[in-house]
């Protein structure tokens, strides 16, 4: 963008929530203002791969069951989600890779 507006502030910058473990690699906000993170399970020991931040907490969505794999295909549960996005028509879209093991190479 050219013009006088290019380089003028759109807003202020506030501090939402601070991360102490595992790194999350994805955030999105619905339009409502709900905030959810994910966290894949690549090595890191995640207490839930899908939270929503809510009142300064990590809470598991769309609940603690869900974020609890039997085993490491469980088919019912996020077992490692990679991405997460709303779309315009506010619904949450996961990205579950299925494995905690996101790729593997071989020698």
């Amino acid at each position: 963008m050219n013009g006088p507006r290019a380089h003028e502030p759109v807003g202020d910058l506030e501090l939402v929530h601070t991360f102490a473990g595992p790194v999350p690699t994805g955030v999105t906000v619905s339009h409502t203002g709900r905030i959810f993170v994910n966290f894949p399970t690549w090595g890191d020991d995640v207490p839930a791969t899908v939270v929503e931040l809510r009142d300064g907490r990590e809470v598991p969505f769309p609940d603690h069951a869900w974020n609890q794999p039997a085993r490491d295909d469980d088919a019912n549960t996020f077992v490692s989600v990679q991405s997460i996005v709303v779309d315009p028509a506010d619904r949450l879209w996961v990205v579950n890779t299925g494995s905690p093991i996101a790729a593997s190479s071989t020698t």
